[in-house]
């Protein structure tokens, strides 16, 4: 039996950056229902980190919406702008 051909693929570039994707990510606290995220001190903490993250290229940040018990973002892990 021949052993079947493998074609090598390209991984040069992530394979998201190839394609234009864009994420959504939802993260959630437990215990639900209660405000845990809304505090100055932790959502400045959340809001500088998504920033560092952002200006150092390790994802290109498209919306950051916190909420009291969870956030939801977009994200890309190129600089995808839509």
């Amino acid at each position: 039996m021949a052993v079947p051909f493998r074609k090598h693929l390209d991984h040069t570039q992530h394979f998201a950056g190839r394609f234009g994707a864009i994420y959504f990510v939802t993260i959630c606290s437990l215990p639900r229902g209660f405000n845990q995220l809304c505090h100055s001190e932790t959502a400045s903490i959340l809001f500088e980190t998504s920033r560092r993250y952002h200006e150092q290229q390790r994802w290109y940040l498209h919306l950051l919406v916190l909420m009291p018990d969870h956030l939801h973002l977009f994200c890309s892990p190129h600089d995808l702008r839509f």
